[in-house]
Formats: structure tokens, sequence, C-alpha cells
């Protein structure tokens, strides 16, 4: 191997590190944003749900389009189409003063993060060995979750010194024509294109392993989405926790998540995925009962755990259900990233059933999730880089 091929991999690796830093900031920013803006424009628990909605809605719309022009241009190109996106998103996102107004900004700011997140998961192979893809995505994940980590603490830093919201939305345009510039500079050789036909795609879709893990990452997403969303509001509401805390917790909820995306990079290397899936959504039910249904001081120890049990369940399904196919990566990635849409549509439940009943039973929706993840980790297995079991964790 080259010294400038090791040189390549280095700046795929960096700007991949940097991407996910900054799309995460913009993206989880949105359990912080959402208790303010209920309060600012006087929604309800449901109308609230809508900021989610018009994000993650971007996915179900963009991601198998996103895969498809991602398999006929490149994914490089694709990665900077994403980035304008998101910049332009999150600029006017900071301007507009409407809540129509905004709810349109935020749905182009999530066509950007998904056309960049259909492009740049696939690039992983490409920063590294490829026996170590899934590990190092879930390592590459980690920014997303340390990204996700400081933007609840900005934007409580702008509120604390009487600073709209609306500047950390202007820092994000900072930051993504910075990544834009990383993009450009980043090379490396993408594989031959297959010929492309509508056929392919409906053959992928016929891949029972490809539709297990859309429906798992449909509720994972869910999952994620539910507590970063809900987590302020509900600690306010049930348990008597101002906000200000709750954003801490809601950051060290995202904080948790990096390092167990870090640490699951390498226990990727020495446990089989089907072992850790498994264990971990397992972990994460129990956390979220706790939470739940345990008392105050329980819900701030277990809320947070949550997202440490949820770290490498995505990373961990959509790095192997990729590496076991033998072409069409892109459109496969499409597929699978429209299941974000779970991260509109079960916060969005969440929602509706805590005006019916409470908080409390709308996050137990959750549960439901966690047990399609359960099931879809019995059935994972590497089926090309199968790697012996280090032992149970």
């Amino acid at each position: 191997m080259t010294d400038s091929h090791d040189k390549a991999q280095k700046n795929l690796k960096y700007t991949l590190f940097f991407t996910f830093f900054v799309f995460a900031m913009l993206t989880n920013v949105i359990g912080a944003i959402t208790n303010i803006l209920i309060k600012e424009y006087s929604l309800s628990l449901g109308k609230a749900g809508l900021i989610t909605l018009s994000f993650f809605a971007a996915y179900g719309l963009a991601s198998l389009p996103g895969g498809i022009l991602a398999h006929r241009y490149g994914y490089k190109k694709i990665f900077q189409a994403g980035v304008l996106l998101m910049t332009i998103g999150a600029l006017f996102f900071g301007l507009v003063g409407t809540f129509s107004m905004l709810l349109l900004m935020s749905f182009i700011a999530g066509i950007g993060v998904t056309l960049i997140q259909v492009s740049a998961n696939p690039l992983v192979q490409y920063a590294g060995p490829k026996k170590d893809y899934p590990g190092n995505l879930s390592i590459v994940h980690s920014l997303f979750g340390l990204g996700s980590f400081l933007a609840p603490l900005v934007i409580m830093q702008l509120i604390a010194k009487d600073i709209t919201w609306r500047y950390f939305y202007f820092l994000i345009v900072a930051l993504s024509a910075l990544v834009f510039l990383s993009v450009t500079k980043i090379k490396f050789q993408e594989q031959a294109k297959e010929a492309f036909t509508i056929k392919s795609i409906f053959t992928h879709f016929k891949d029972i392993s490809v539709i297990s893990s859309f429906i798992a990452l449909f509720f994972y997403v869910g999952i994620e989405m539910g507590i970063a969303v809900w987590l302020i509001t509900y600690l306010e509401t049930i348990r008597g926790i101002t906000p200000h805390t709750g954003a801490y917790l809601l950051s060290f909820f995202w904080l948790l998540l990096a390092i167990g995306r870090y640490l699951g990079g390498h226990l990727l290397k020495t446990h089989t995925p089907k072992t850790l899936v498994t264990t971990f959504s397992i972990l994460g039910a129990i956390s979220l009962a706790l939470a739940l249904f345990g008392n105050t001081t329980l819900s701030i120890i277990f809320l947070p755990m949550v997202g440490f049990f949820c770290s490498l369940l995505f990373p961990t399904i959509y790095s192997v259900t990729i590496e076991n196919q033998t072409n069409g990566h892109s459109v496969v990635s499409g597929i699978l990233f429209t299941a974000v849409i779970g991260g509109a549509i079960i916060p969005c439940l969440i929602g509706i059933t805590a005006e019916a009943y409470s908080l409390t039973v709308g996050l137990s929706i959750l549960f439901i999730s966690f047990l399609v993840v359960f099931l879809k980790g019995l059935s994972i297995k590497r089926a090309r880089v199968e790697i012996e079991d280090g032992g149970a964790i």
C-alpha cells in the first residue's frame, strides 16, 4: 500500500469525522429547540412533533432517489449536493420567522442531510480495510454522537446569555462551508458502476435481509429521536425537572451514544454483530423501563443511558447489510436510509399518544421498537466476513 493511498484514506476519514460531527449538531438540536419553539409559537405537543416530522420526512422522500443518483453520478457529487442543501436549509431556518417556513427550511436541510448520509456512509468502506467496515463505521458515527452532545449545550449557552437560538443555525452554516471545502479535496477510487435498471432496484426489495434491516432501522431511529425529542419535555412535565437541567441530560444522552459507538467500533472486531445487537437492545429496553417506571432519580440516570445502549445498533445493522450485498451498495444505502423516516413518525405518535394519555404512555411505544431491533439482531450474520465471537459482553 503506497504512502499516497494511506494519505488519501486518512483525509477521507477525517473529512467523514468532521461531516458527521456537523450534521449531527443540526439533526439533534431538534430536541433542545422543540421545548423552546413550543413556548415561542404556543404549540401543542402534537403540533410540536411536526418539527421532527418536517426534517425526517426528507429521508423517506430523498433516500432512495439519493442512492440512485449516487449510483449514477458517484458518491462525491451527491455528498457535495447534500452539503449545499444542508447549508441553505440551516441559513434560512435561522432567518425566517413563521412556523410554517421553519418547517419548510427544516425539510430542505433534511434533504441535504439525507444525501450526505446516503453517500457518506458507504464511503467509510474506502477509509480503511474492508473487513473493518462495521467497526470503522461505528467509530465514525461516534462523531455523530459527539456533535449531538454539543448541540443542546450550545443552545443553552445562547439562552443563558439572552441570545436567540437562531444564531446556532448561523454557526452550522459556517461549519457547513468548511465541510464543503473538505469534501472537494477528498480523493478515492470508486468501484466500477454496474449497469443500472429499475429491475435491479426491485431485486434489492426482494432481499429479505435488506427489508428486515429497513424495518429494524425504522424502529431504531424512532427510539433515538423519540428520546431526543421528548426527553426535556418528559423530565419537565412528569418529573418536575427544569428545561435547563433537561438540556444537559439530553447532551449526556448523546455523549453516552458517542462513547458507545467508539467502544462498539472496537467490540465489533472481537464480537459478532448478532451478539452485540441483541445484548444492547435488551439492555436498552431495561434502561427505558427503569427510567419510565422508576423514581425521578432513576429517570435522570437511565434515560441518558438509553443512548449508550442504542449506540451501535444503527451502524452495525446498516454496515452488515451493505457488506453482505455483492453490488448496488448505493441503492441499498438509499433503501436503508429511507427507514430514517421512523425518526419522524414515531416521535409524532409519541406526541399524539401523550396528548390522549401521558408522555409516559407515549414513550412506552419505544418498547415495541426495541423488540423489533432485538428480533433483527437474532438474524444478523456477516455472510462474507464472519468473525469468531470473542464472548458475550
